[in-house]
């Protein structure tokens, strides 16, 4: 499971761990970067091997639901 402050993604870039909200058995993590404000990203965690990984999303609908679920928890923040 990822629950690490920060992670190092395939573009080499340090990402800051904002949120991780668990829907329907998926993990989505949002990520920031902190010298980026504008570069903020999910991915999803996924287990293989015993090993957590974090990959893409599958797709526009994926991304749109990953974006709802973080709006609604964070809409009255």
């Amino acid at each position: 499971m990822i629950d690490n402050s920060h992670v190092v993604l395939e573009n080499q870039i340090k990402y800051d761990v904002i949120d991780k909200i668990e829907y329907n058995g998926i993990y989505f993590v949002y990520l920031s970067n902190p010298e980026d404000i504008q570069d903020f990203c999910c991915r999803k965690e996924i287990e293989e091997n015993d090993q957590t990984f974090l990959v893409g999303l599958s797709d526009q609908e994926e991304a749109n639901l990953a974006l709802e679920l973080f709006t609604k928890k964070h809409e009255n923040d």
